[in-house]
């Protein structure tokens, strides 16, 4: 039975994390958990020209093996379809013992592409964006709506988000309803943000039309 954390622990990295790939997720993770206080190692073939870019972030860069080498947690951060050899050869060879192996898509895992020993946790970090949103949502201190709607949910045990409840409502409702309340009461609590005004001048209302804080299927 698989445990889902919702809430991050930083405190329980004692060791180095390797960050296995330095694409669109690997930038974000290795960047944010190292700004986080976190012992990050990038590894990355030899000749890699995400190299560079590493060094330039101020990043430790190694070898695939020797990131792997005495990491408490590794994470592999490649396209899927590269990562059961690579994991083969360079990093369950030098895994730790009891070293996590940490995964943002479940489709190696999931078909037993890669089955890593027993006494390793495997662990799936899915963040809800690409990595350059990751990364600039960590640096400007801020949440996909997912968090922030997760977040109203566990903590206040709503059974709805905010964000997913305007979006069912309709955002231009919500928006008439703030414009409302604000000319009537004259308290700016209730003065609508302006994320809700551009997304109603944009046609995002919500589920009614396919978007608003969040992206729906064609009915």
């Amino acid at each position: 039975m698989a445990t889902v954390h919702r809430e991050g622990n930083t405190d329980l990295l004692t060791g180095k994390v390797a960050i296995i790939g330095y694409g669109s997720q690997g930038h974000a993770h290795a960047l944010n958990l190292r700004d986080s206080g976190v012992d990050v190692q990038v590894g990355l073939r030899p000749g890699s020209p995400s190299s560079a870019s590493a060094e330039a972030a101020g990043l430790a860069v190694g070898t695939i093996p020797e990131a792997v080498e005495g990491a408490q947690v590794v994470a592999l951060l490649m396209p899927d379809q590269v990562q059961p050899k690579v994991f083969e050869a360079e990093i369950e060879p030098h895994l730790a013992e009891g070293a996590a192996v940490l995964f943002a898509h479940g489709f190696n895992v999931h078909y037993g592409r890669i089955a890593p020993a027993s006494g390793h946790d495997v662990i799936m970090v899915a963040p809800k964006g690409p990595g350059h949103v990751v990364r600039r949502l960590y640096e400007q201190g801020l949440g996909t709506p997912e968090d922030i709607d997760m977040g109203a949910k566990l903590g206040l045990n709503h059974p709805m988000g905010p964000l997913e409840l305007a979006d069912l409502i309709g955002l231009d409702t919500v928006l008439y309803i703030g414009e409302v309340l604000h000319r009537e009461f004259g308290d700016s609590k209730y003065r609508p943000a302006t994320i809700l005004r551009n997304h109603v001048a944009a046609g995002w209302l919500g589920r009614k039309t396919g978007r608003g804080f969040y992206k729906y299927p064609p009915r």
